[in-house]
């Protein structure tokens, strides 16, 4: 989200000299205006992976706490159309409003990533049924097993092997 094409491209060869096949650039959480101009710079280099707003906040990593909320239609719908570059949009399935989020994400031929996220197993399994179907940089910000009161849940690193 440098502001320029060039950033875009030289990511890109630096990613391909060292073997990367795939590549989805990769948004961070921002003003909608901040977004919006991603959007309109890297139409000329094409396809993009939003990364939030939508991350439980205990799994923020470097996010900034300032832009992450819970999925709400008026908002990922305005993003949705603003631009048709998004191939892949991650987010924490637990958040409420996430699954129509990832059903609207799935109806458009986005792909809907976990990413981060405090679900449990059965909200990943739940999740999976609504599109979600991948993981964002597995195994970081997520949980594994995790212990809520004087139980153990299995986390999203489990889920994932499991399916």
């Amino acid at each position: 989200m440098d502001g320029t094409v060039e950033a875009y491209l030289q990511a890109a060869r630096m990613h391909a000299t060292h073997g990367t096949t795939l590549l989805f650039p990769t948004t961070l959480t921002s003003t909608k205006e901040l977004l919006f101009e991603s959007f309109d710079i890297y139409r000329k280099a094409k396809v993009l992976n939003l990364e939030g707003p939508y991350f439980a906040m205990s799994q923020r990593g470097a996010q900034d706490p300032r832009y992450i909320f819970s999925p709400d239609p008026k908002d990922y719908m305005e993003i949705l159309e603003r631009s048709t570059d998004i191939v892949r949009w991650s987010a924490a399935p637990e958040l409420p409003g996430a699954l129509p989020f990832a059903n609207e994400l799935s109806r458009r031929h986005i792909l809907p990533s976990i990413a981060h996220t405090d679900a449990i197993y059965e909200e990943v399994l739940k999740a999976f049924e609504y599109g979600f179907t991948h993981i964002t940089h597995f195994y970081s910000c997520m949980p594994g097993i995790t212990r809520r009161n004087a139980f153990r849940y299995a986390g999203v690193i489990e889920a994932e092997y499991a399916i």
